[in-house]
């Protein structure tokens, strides 16, 4: 009785083997199929033209969504606004890189621009 367990147990072990050989393998191609897919984008989409500062295929992307959002979001609601009493009086500093010297405000400017798509 013995003999004939030892060798069911082992055709299921031989099974699980080749079982286990075969899901390794087909892993290991939809890995490499993956990578060579992605290769493959990348170079594609390094040679498109750009729009707009990104990618073409980028910025259709980046429209897409702002689509998106617009229609998610009321674009008339604005953020909430303070008075000047309520700020901060000792304002955090983030980091100093670049504040060595004097800063001079009348060289600084700020430019908001909308880009209608």
């Amino acid at each position: 009785m013995k003999n004939k367990n030892d060798f069911f147990e082992k055709r299921v072990e031989e099974k699980n083997e080749k079982w286990i050989w075969r899901k390794t393998i087909f892993a290991f191609s939809i890995f490499v199929l993956m990578l060579f897919a992605a290769l493959f984008f990348w170079r594609w989409l390094n040679h498109q033209p750009t729009e707009q500062a990104a990618l073409k295929p980028l910025r259709s992307t980046l429209n897409w969504n702002e689509k998106i959002f617009s229609r998610l979001f009321n674009i008339n609601k604005l953020a909430k606004t303070y008075e000047e009493k309520d700020a901060v009086k000792n304002v955090r500093v983030n980091g100093d890189a670049g504040m060595d010297g004097v800063l001079e405000e009348k060289n600084w400017q700020l430019k908001v621009v909308r880009v209608n798509g």
